[in-house]
């Protein structure tokens, strides 16, 4: 039946408005009935001023890790600015409310982006809560629930997991890779900052967000926070995401935003009304003044420093996302086949006769230090249409007397192996990170034993300008040929070659007719030529035509 503005409603078969669907959540009792997005509130759409932290509120569900992510997303774009952010709308195959509640939206697993369809029944609360900033649901929601996409996103996590009870577990670094698809870690602040590497971590997050990678920071928990954290107005045991990371006039400071909900600001110092600040740091990093009472509201942003920060927080999650702005990208559909020959495997002694240099390999050259990112995804163009195979990506150096150009690999050792993926894996996504020095590179993708097909994809991305082509197998052995295919200039040369051949003959053919008749002539008005042998006339004839 029709609810409210619309002439049906979508109910998901596979995942129903049920309590199987919750599951047995700590919350799961508070949850009454199921409604609608329309039975929330009428004007309810999918977007709604754009996307931004501030509309990311967590319900009585335990799912933070989950949120924190797409909060973190919610800020990739830009904070305030009235748009959707490029990041939250490619989850989405529609930006617009479904006609009949139905959405799909856009996951990142098992190397492929995969679809999971749901409806906008959501999990309601009992009637008190109808009134209070929730309107009543249960489980993630945006303010006064006038946008969907945040409880849709929750939901399409649900569904994929089996219910939202399966959210109560899990890891924001995972959230961000599978909302993303990039490659994403959780680096432990206290091992990474200890005693001189606590530089190389400053260097590396600035590095880090110069790269407009995504980055969140878990707080420590307050049994195990320093005394002087204690009071500093953070949430502990949550995510805050990182928006800023800056150094102005020697000092070290990082800006960050609340986790998800109404929560109080960081007090300590470099916090917005801290003495720390002078007129003229506050102009460089674009603060404005507050006026310090207490009825102004926060907007959940603020400064610490770095020192305080790597005492504060336990874990970095760090998401390569690969902002198309600064990071330029090639791809290579390729194969590993046996009929070309492509699936020579890796020199081994249960593969004595390898031939290196016939597996696939691609030319990588660098005029600057360059970051590379490499990812051998064993996709037919981005589909899974098997199981993996082991197989390694490896970068090796061009020897310094050829330095100008990529050459077939034909052998692999510790002096030019510059990066490798490790010990050949089954995984549907391999990738190498590598900071490259000017130079030409070979990148050598392999299956570990011989003889196994599969498809694959190679991504090559880079935060500056390089130079790709495809080394082998070349065209002309993809096409079934035996040798190069004729480039225009030798199509020309061949061209000329036989006009000039056809001349001579012609020259020739002309001089040979010449010869019959003078000979002929002579002949008719002398005794004293001697007669052609009439062989030798056949052989003239012959050569004249």
């Amino acid at each position: 039946p029709g609810l409210y503005d619309r002439q049906s409603q979508w109910k998901d078969p596979d995942f129903p408005p049920s309590s199987q669907s919750v599951g047995h959540c700590a919350g799961a009792s508070m949850v009454k009935s199921w409604a609608t997005s329309a039975q929330f509130n009428r004007d309810a759409r999918l977007f709604k001023g754009g996307t931004d932290p501030d509309d990311v509120y967590q319900g009585v569900l335990h799912d933070g890790w989950l949120l924190s992510a797409i909060q973190i997303l919610s800020a990739s774009g830009g904070v305030d600015d009235d748009d959707v952010d490029p990041l939250i709308a490619n989850l989405f195959v529609q930006t617009e409310s479904g006609a009949v509640g139905a959405h799909a939206v856009r996951l990142f697993k098992n190397g492929q982006w995969e679809y999971v369809i749901v409806d906008d029944f959501f999990p309601r609360l009992d009637g008190t809560y109808n009134s209070t900033k929730c309107a009543g649901a249960a489980f993630a929601y945006s303010a006064d629930m006038e946008e969907t996409w945040v409880p849709i996103l929750e939901k399409a996590f649900a569904k994929y997991y089996g219910s939202y009870a399966a959210l109560e577990h899990g890891y924001t670094h995972l959230a961000l890779q599978d909302l993303t698809g990039g490659e994403s870690e959780a680096v432990p602040i206290a091992q990474a900052s200890r005693g001189a590497n606590k530089q190389l971590f400053w260097s590396k997050m600035l590095k880090w967000r110069r790269n407009r990678y995504l980055m969140g920071a878990g707080s420590v928990a307050a049994d195990s926070a320093e005394k002087e954290v204690l009071d500093s107005g953070l949430v502990f045991g949550a995510v805050y995401t990182i928006l800023r990371v800056i150094e102005v006039e020697g000092h070290r400071l990082l800006q960050l935003r609340n986790p998800p909900g109404d929560h109080g600001e960081w007090q300590g110092d470099w916090s917005d009304n801290s003495p720390l600040w002078n007129a003229r740091l506050r102009n460089k990093v674009g603060l404005k003044v507050t006026s310090g009472n207490d009825d102004e509201e926060d907007d959940g942003c603020f400064y610490m420093s770095f020192d305080d920060f790597v005492n504060a927080f336990r874990t970095l999650f760090v998401c390569r996302y690969f902002d198309p702005d600064i990071w330029r990208h090639t791809k290579f559909v390729e194969r590993w086949s046996i009929a070309d020959g492509t699936s020579q495997g890796l020199p081994t002694k249960h593969n004595p006769t390898c031939k290196l240099e016939e597996n696939p390999q691609f030319a990588l050259n660098i005029d600057r230090p360059t970051d590379v990112c490499i990812t051998l995804s064993q996709t037919d163009d981005g589909l899974v249409t098997q199981p993996a195979i082991e197989a390694a990506i490896y970068i090796v150096k061009t020897p310094k007397h050829l330095s100008n150009r990529s050459i077939l690999v034909k052998e692999l050792d510790v002096k030019n192996v510059k990066v490798y993926s490790g010990d050949p894996i089954d995984e549907v996504e391999i990738t190498v990170f590598a900071q490259l020095t000017p130079g030409a590179y070979t990148i050598l993708c392999a299956p570990y034993k011989a003889g196994e097909e599969a498809p694959f994809t190679l991504h090559i991305r880079s935060n500056f300008d390089v130079r790709t082509n495809q080394i082998w197998p070349p065209e002309w052995k993809k096409k079934g040929l035996d040798g190069p295919e004729k480039t225009m200039k030798d199509k020309m040369m061949e061209k000329s070659s036989n006009l000039a051949k056809k001349a001579a003959e012609k020259a020739a053919k002309a001089a040979n007719e010449a010869k019959l008749k003078a000979h002929a002539k002579l002949a008719e008005n002398t005794d004293w030529v001697k007669p052609i042998d009439q062989a030798e006339l056949e052989m003239a004839k012959v050569d004249a035509k």
